[in-house]
């Protein structure tokens, strides 16, 4: 890909691509209006969990931004689409994952049956910030004994104002272990989001663009979904990050969103 104008369709990080913490970039709502005027359309991916996508709409909101909470993928969204794709009809679920997660379960008819004597169909791992001890003992009891696992995403870390808080990645790392097991994973990097992705809104590869700051979830996330990547430097990735790496390629680099807008 070597026209960003023959993009249509745009997937969009959030933090770090269209806003910083609780501050809106400058280019976000041009960018939005652009794609708009284009008869194109822009959804907000995120591999955050922990939240619903009505919380986004209340944050996007908050910043400026008017959006409805089909504009928010979360890998949650990919996790409940995934999840009946692999069982046929919803599963029974032990949940490692707040309770907005738990609403967007039981809303899709999966059961949780955290505290119950069930056995789960398998264990999900989202980025739990109502983690408990006795949680991380009952999930790796069933995942011990072969019941399948899986996480919504991969990320170590969540950026917040002060620096960054643990994320689903590092508790990955715990519970391989304790278990010696390690998840089938939604998020992006994975394919298996832009599928959930592009069987939602339609959209076709070749016209659509993920648009991100990080190189190892927005970035490859792009390539191993075969759409153009399209990477901006107001987040975490500097140029330099980026060219001395070679996991993950970049169809376009753009310092902000601002300068993503003005060549559509």
């Amino acid at each position: 890909m070597n026209d960003i104008r023959k993009i249509k369709n745009f997937l969009l990080d959030m933090d770090g691509t269209i806003y910083l913490g609780n501050q809106l970039f400058s280019g976000t709502i041009p960018l939005l209006t652009r794609i708009a005027e284009k008869g194109g359309r822009a959804i907000f991916l995120t591999n955050n969990s922990s939240a619903s996508p009505a919380t986004y709409v209340q944050k996007l909101a908050r910043l400026g931004v008017t959006v409805t909470e089909d504009d928010i993928f979360t890998s949650g969204d990919a996790a409940v689409f995934s999840l009946l794709k692999i069982f046929g009809a919803p599963p029974k679920v032990y949940l490692l994952g707040t309770p907005e997660l738990q609403v967007q379960l039981e809303t899709a008819g999966f059961t949780i049956v955290n505290g119950t004597a069930e056995t789960p169909d398998c264990v999900l791992l989202g980025f739990d910030k109502t983690l408990t001890y006795q949680k991380l003992v009952d999930a790796c009891n069933w995942i011990t004994v072969g019941v399948p696992y899986y996480a919504t995403h991969p990320d170590f870390t969540c950026p917040v104002e002060n620096g960054f808080i643990p994320d689903t990645g590092s508790m990955i790392c715990l519970i391989e272990a304790t278990t010696g097991k390690r998840p089938i994973i939604f998020g992006k990097p994975e394919k298996t989001m832009a599928d959930a992705a592009m069987a939602r809104y339609g959209f076709e590869a070749a016209t659509t663009a993920m648009v991100g700051d990080r190189l190892m979830t927005d970035i490859r996330f792009g390539n191993n979904a075969g759409m153009a990547s399209v990477l901006v430097l107001s987040g975490e990735t500097t140029l330099e990050d980026y060219e001395k790496q070679t996991e993950a390629y970049a169809d376009f680099i753009y310092p902000s969103v601002a300068e993503l807008c003005a060549e559509l």
